[in-house]
């Protein structure tokens, strides 16, 4: 019995012992962990499989290489014609931006038909230009992540191994200029309790721009609502004023943001049409379906400001946000799962793993170092939304909870 006893005494202490050792961890470092043998795994995996393993995990096995690239920087050298002939679903400021890059692209490509996009590899000064903005994005990365206050090896290792996970590389393949949008939010994020009124300042005009790239990062600006921060969420409302107007003045004025709304709606009920088709073959007629899935976009995006009120870590209401913009169907795809990067990289910053930040970490890092064939992936994705969507519900209904109940206390003690 004495033995029994003494060996439950030892287990218990070992337990409690690694538990603590778990918790002293930095979650970088076991973000590094698992992206290593995952690497490995895939890098492996590509040279037995050879270009069919490393092509599988791409759209269509790369036939539109780089189309999200250099189809929008084709639309964009039409001025205006980029909303009322080639629909653009991009806000002003996006499309100012881009066009700028096709300053770079020879005439003789950009007057070739639009399903003609891809001979953009007989014109080396297209090839060039794609090659540099990349390349500026990926240092502009590299030089925010090395803000953060990590040792040098940790913050090198987390560095390289960012921009060889499986959603940059994806995003690399696309060459969608939502990396652009991503920088910005980042420096937002990294500038949000900044000490330096300044840096909180650029934090605030760098959310209007990443708005202004691409609309859906507004979200990002509720914790300045649930902080209490009027005067910041005014200064970001009037720098987001700015990065729509001054750009809509290239495109015939406000008008041009109107446009771009009514487009973004149209593709985006196009990119519901799976879904219409899974509800029809379930007996649900297509209008209703249709109307049910607005429904629900409306009801996630005010629940997300509603539970985003109530205070909490920003991170939280960060990975919150991203994961509202990964629902729309048409944001929802590997390489956008960058949107919940300035989440995570909060997350490292200001979190230890115990408890329920566990299945954060979890869900949050499993998109990075998997590398799953395209067959593989929205199961992986949506797998991943729901879990985040489960933790951050249960955690906000808690939250309401104890709001209440410490209002009714309060009532109480008044009476």
């Amino acid at each position: 019995m004495h033995i029994k006893e003494t060996l439950l005494q030892y287990g218990q202490r070992a337990k409690s012992g690694f538990l603590a050792f778990l918790r002293r961890r930095d979650p970088v470092e076991y973000f590094i962990a698992l992206m290593i043998p995952g690497l490995a795994v895939f890098l492996l995996r590509c040279m037995i499989g050879g270009s069919d393993a490393f092509l599988g995990i791409f759209f269509e096995k790369c036939e539109y290489l780089f189309y999200d690239f250099f189809s929008p920087v084709r639309d964009a050298a039409m001025g205006v014609g980029v909303y009322t002939e080639m629909d653009s679903i991009y806000p002003p400021l996006s499309n100012l931006v881009i066009s700028l890059f096709s300053l770079c692209m020879p005439a003789e490509y950009l007057s070739l038909p639009r399903e003609q996009f891809y001979l953009w590899y007989n014109y080396p000064t297209a090839i060039l230009t794609y090659i540099l903005f990349f390349t500026v994005s990926l240092m502009l990365l590299g030089a925010l992540l090395g803000r953060e206050k990590y040792p040098s090896t940790k913050k090198t290792l987390l560095t390289l191994l960012l921009l060889c996970s499986f959603p940059f590389v994806f995003l690399a393949e696309r060459g969608n200029t939502v990396i652009l949008c991503i920088l910005a939010m980042l420096i937002y994020t990294q500038n949000y309790n900044s000490e330096s009124p300044m840096g909180r300042e650029i934090g605030l005009f760098m959310l209007a721009v990443a708005t202004g790239l691409k609309f859906y990062p507004v979200l990002l600006g509720l914790p300045l609502l649930a902080d209490k921060r009027w005067k910041d969420a005014l200064h970001a409302c009037v720098y987001g004023l700015i990065c729509f107007f001054v750009p809509s003045l290239f495109y015939k004025g406000p008008i041009s943001v109107f446009w771009a709304i009514k487009n973004t709606l149209g593709f985006s009920g196009r990119s519901t049409a799976l879904a219409d088709d899974f509800m029809t073959q379930n007996g649900i007629s297509s209008q209703l379906g249709s109307t049910l899935l607005m429904v629900f976009y409306v009801l996630v995006v005010v629940f997300a400001v509603l539970a985003a009120l109530v205070e909490r870590k920003p991170w939280k209401t960060w990975m919150f946000g991203a994961a509202v913009m990964l629902t729309m169907p048409s944001i929802f795809s590997s390489y956008n799962w960058l949107l919940l990067l300035p989440a995570l990289i909060a997350f490292f910053r200001s979190e230890r793993l115990e408890g329920i930040n566990w299945g954060y970490f979890a869900f949050l890092v499993i998109p990075f170092f998997t590398y799953p064939p395209r067959g593989w992936q929205d199961a992986i994705l949506v797998v991943c939304m729901v879990g985040l969507y489960l933790l951050y519900v249960v955690e906000s209904i808690l939250h309401f909870r104890r709001f209440f109940k410490e209002r009714k206390a309060v009532a109480q003690s008044a009476a």
